[in-house]
């Protein structure tokens, strides 16, 4: 059970890792006029292919989900899709660095909907993981730009769309699918729900650049693909609160990214805001006071 749990930890830190690449690809494709949405349609989409290719050679059935499956499906599929979306329209609106600080509120929503819905409170050490988590964002990431009502409102909304998929992953009945099944639905409802909202806003754009086509194509692989099954199976381990917490870990690999890729340098105040964020993850899996809660 003990290594059971350390290894849900280390998924969840692994899949927040690749969701950090996830800056630097996204901008690979826009350099080949792919749009927001562009993006999001295919990194669900190319997914679905791999998966769809996947899932014979794993010897599984793509068809094995049962009708009552379908509702808990569709839970995650839609806040899946709208995720991306809603957080690229956020930084059109805001600078990044803004953006991010408000999306990084999804843990505090996590834990007000496990309380509404579930009755589940966060013990002290969670509360403690949290302020440490929110405090090292905030430092992390300057804001700077001018601050729009619009922007601020669709960044704080796509934090609340992404604790709803993380309650959604963590619902009942849930781990009766199999993960790589499951995903395979996901990701072909959500491509087609950001692909109705391309259509209708007219961002749905072909991009004939081989090179932008295969930075979509490797977004999927590891973040549609790998991320999110890593996700699945560490969710269910963790639980939503914990692995809205450790998905943290996201905006210090985008982090390390710019500092190896763009040789950005990294201030007094990030490095405070990497110790913050680290101190909180290594509070989450470290069991303190297992032996008194058990």
């Amino acid at each position: 059970m003990k290594n059971k749990n350390i290894l849900g930890h280390l998924q969840i830190v692994v899949s927040s890792s690749l969701f950090g690449l996830m800056p630097l690809i996204t901008k690979m494709a826009y350099s080949y006029g792919a749009t927001p949405i562009t993006v999001a349609f295919c990194r669900c989409f190319y997914a679905t292919i791999i998966l769809a290719v996947m899932l014979p050679f794993m010897k599984k059935n793509i068809f094995s989900i049962e009708r009552k499956q379908i509702v808990p499906m569709l839970k995650i599929a839609i806040p899946f899709g709208l995720i991306p979306v809603a957080l690229f329209i956020a930084y059109t609106y805001l600078d990044s660095g803004m953006a991010t600080i408000l999306f990084y509120t999804h843990p505090i929503f996590v834990m007000v909907l496990s309380i509404l819905m579930y009755h589940t409170f966060p013990s002290k050490k969670q509360i403690l993981c949290m302020i440490l988590c929110l405090a090292g964002i905030v430092l992390l990431n300057a804001i700077q730009g001018e601050i729009k009502v619009v922007g601020i409102a669709v960044a704080i909304l796509a934090g609340f769309i992404y604790s709803v998929y993380v309650i959604a992953c963590d619902q009942k009945g849930i781990d009766e699918i199999d993960p790589t099944v499951l995903s395979f639905w996901i990701n072909l409802f959500a491509s087609i729900a950001v692909g109705i909202i391309g259509i209708a806003t007219g961002q749905l754009m072909i991009v004939t650049e081989p090179m932008g086509q295969l930075s979509m194509f490797v977004l999927a692989l590891l973040v549609s693909v790998i991320a999110v099954l890593l996700f699945q199976h560490g969710v269910l381990v963790t639980g939503g609160l914990k692995a809205s917490l450790l998905s943290t870990f996201e905006p210090l690999t985008s982090l390390f990214i710019g500092v190896i890729v763009f040789h950005e340098l990294l201030t007094v105040r990030q490095w405070i805001g990497i110790i913050f964020v680290l101190v909180s993850v290594i509070l989450l899996v470290i069991p303190v006071g297992a032996k008194k809660e058990s």
